[in-house]
């Protein structure tokens, strides 16, 4: 049986969109796949396995946008799925009336992960479609954990792509046709799903907005009509007003960087992937919960200096405490201002371990600040 390696992806391709079966390594076990569309590919996969008919396979996308094509995502469901996916997380949602019965043995729902591997994307991309996606194994028996054992386990497979897995263990499964409701126990809990669904407190936020506000009166202020805004200059001009000041400390900062740029580039990209490996996660599960596509962030994978928005949507996909965040910027010659709203909202929300990119941006809008990954 052949062995593919990454860059043998085109050919694995081919083999899929002519019904094939192969095998993959995913984060948490190895798989087998086939194309989801296909009656043909699902009776290879079911030969394979030796999977009964009662049995339906789970199913795996390469985006959320590919989800809601296929499946009824509800408002809770895509807050777990931005949050976590792609990751250690299978999620069970209501079929489209679009999808055909044979998909899923014609039940109404529909099991899905995401690809948390560029090569699993990419297969599914070439493909043009979902895969079915399974245990490598045969059906009620142990799940493969080598090369070796899947040759011998599954020998009408039509290839292997090499490769590790990351967890050992398969992934968690939550029912969210209707709340969340956890079906299997996995990497992640049923804590970590719930903790995602809290609203961000914005009457906190306010208020911390408003006690960190770099011009705010104190009490002083108030009872001393002469004294000035801290950090504002008052004109010498009869009825003149505070002019702002520009919020020139990144910019600067940045500049100062100018010299040394290519040292920087090569610090910031190296600090940035020992942050994903110690994390645990995978470039793809980090730049999908960023916000990127694949060309930007494989340009910051080669040294390129990324927006500070984009360096902070980052620290948010990984979930990143306060001093690794100032130090991801640092390396880019950015810092958390003081001044910026945007910098203090999203240093409120890394503070309270608020991790949602989404409700942050809408934050960011209402306040008229710039986006993250804008």
């Amino acid at each position: 049986m052949k062995r593919y390696s990454n860059q043998e992806l085109p050919e694995l391709a081919e083999i899929l969109k002519n019904d094939g079966v192969i095998s993959v390594p995913t984060d948490t076990v190895y798989g087998v796949c086939a194309r989801a569309f296909s009656i043909q590919a699902q009776e290879n996969l079911r030969k394979v396995k030796n999977r009964p008919l009662t049995k339906a396979f789970p199913l795996m996308c390469a985006s959320l946008e590919q989800i809601r094509d296929i499946a009824e995502v509800t408002a809770d469901a895509e807050k777990i799925i931005r949050a976590y996916m792609p990751g250690p997380l299978t999620v069970v949602l209501k079929k489209k009336d679009s999808v055909p019965a044979y998909v899923n043995g014609g039940m109404d729902t529909l099991a899905i992960r995401m690809a948390s591997s560029a090569e699993i994307e990419e297969l599914i991309e070439r493909t043009g479609e979902p895969l079915y996606m399974t245990s490598a194994n045969q059906s009620g028996e142990r799940t493969c954990t080598t090369l070796d054992e899947i040759e011998e386990s599954c020998p009408l497979l039509d290839g292997i792509l090499e490769g590790e897995t990351r967890f050992g263990r398969a992934s968690t499964i939550a029912d969210c046709t209707d709340g969340i409701h956890i079906l299997r126990e996995g990497p992640l809990t049923e804590d970590d799903l719930r903790k995602t669904l809290r609203p961000l407190d914005r009457k906190a936020l306010h208020a911390y907005l408003e006690k960190t506000d770099p011009y705010r009166k104190t009490a002083e202020d108030r009872w001393a009509p002469k004294a000035s805004f801290p950090g504002k200059k008052k004109s010498s001009n009869v009825g003149a007003v505070y002019a702002e000041p520009a919020e020139t400390s990144a910019l600067q900062q940045k500049e100062s960087f100018r010299a040394i740029l290519d040292h920087e580039a090569e610090s910031f990209a190296h600090m940035l992937f020992r942050m994903i490996d110690r994390q645990g996660y995978t470039d793809v599960e980090v730049y999908k919960r960023a916000g990127l596509d694949r060309r930007y962030f494989s340009k910051i994978r080669g040294g390129s200096i990324p927006r500070k928005n984009t360096v902070l949507a980052l620290a948010l996909a990984m979930r990143l405490n306060i001093d690794d965040t100032r130090d991801l910027l640092a390396k880019c010659g950015y810092a958390l201002s003081d001044i910026s709203i945007r910098d203090r909202i999203v240093r409120y929300c890394i503070e309270q371990a608020y991790y949602d990119t989404e409700e942050i941006n809408l934050v960011l809008h209402d306040c008229g600040e710039p986006l993250l990954y804008e």
